[in-house]
């Protein structure tokens, strides 16, 4: 991902297209009204935003629910390859997956989420608010960043479709069709096992990962609109 990449999301509540930077505050205002619409709600809920580079999350999650709910979730739509072991962090210690919610996360918390403890990938999340709002869904998905407008490396003009796992270093390894048709020539291990796709998620390119099962609107590669 060398080029600029503009990172935003749509919003849940109105279908507005907010930068990374702005979607927390913009959020908040649509949690605080649901707030101020519904006086008598009892269930306790955490905004949370989750980042990897400009690849971003923000869940609304259930205060009676626990990390394995979270853990569920982000495999599904961000990590799942292999079945490997994950983790939650805080201040570097283990936080286990029975927890819940409303025993551990407070405004401000900052933690960090590890899956896969061999080729790892490690995002980050923070505690954005908490809302007094009645929710069904133990992780609700308020927003995820569109897919990146990540340019070819080789030609740098075309939007990259494939990456090749052996050669995905600082700023290579990311190929358009025409690209990648001449890379295979040069590249045995790109025809035998190395092509893989690009997918809205950090853990792209990565093991055998190819794309998560929940919100797969958002996880193929950029169109421009």
């Amino acid at each position: 991902m060398v080029n600029k990449l503009v990172s935003a999301g749509k919003c849940l509540y109105c279908g507005s297209m907010v930068t990374q930077r702005s979607m927390g505050t913009h959020l908040k205002k649509h949690l605080l009204q649901q707030e101020n619409e519904n006086p008598t709600a009892q269930g306790t809920v955490f905004q949370v935003y989750i980042r990897a580079a400009e690849m971003f999350l923000h869940v609304l999650v259930k205060g009676e629910a626990s990390f394995k709910h979270l853990d569920a979730f982000l495999r599904k739509i961000w990590m799942e390859c292999c079945g490997h072991l994950s983790q939650f962090y805080l201040h570097g210690s283990k936080v286990g997956l029975t927890r819940k919610f409303d025993q551990v996360l407070v405004p401000g918390l900052k933690l960090e989420y590890e899956y896969d403890f061999g080729s790892t990938t490690l995002v980050s999340l923070q505690v954005m608010g908490s809302y007094k709002i009645n929710q069904k869904e133990n992780v609700l998905l308020l927003s995820r960043n569109e897919p990146l407008e990540i340019l070819c490396s080789s030609c740098n003009k075309n939007v990259a479709t494939a990456i090749c796992s052996v050669h995905i270093y600082e700023g290579e390894g990311f190929y358009c069709e025409a690209c990648a048709a001449r890379h295979e020539e040069e590249c045995e291990d790109f025809a035998d096992y190395a092509s893989m796709p690009v997918v809205n998620s950090p853990r792209m390119g990565t093991c055998a990962y190819m794309g998560g099962a929940i919100d797969t609107e958002r996880d193929g590669v950029y169109v421009a609109r």
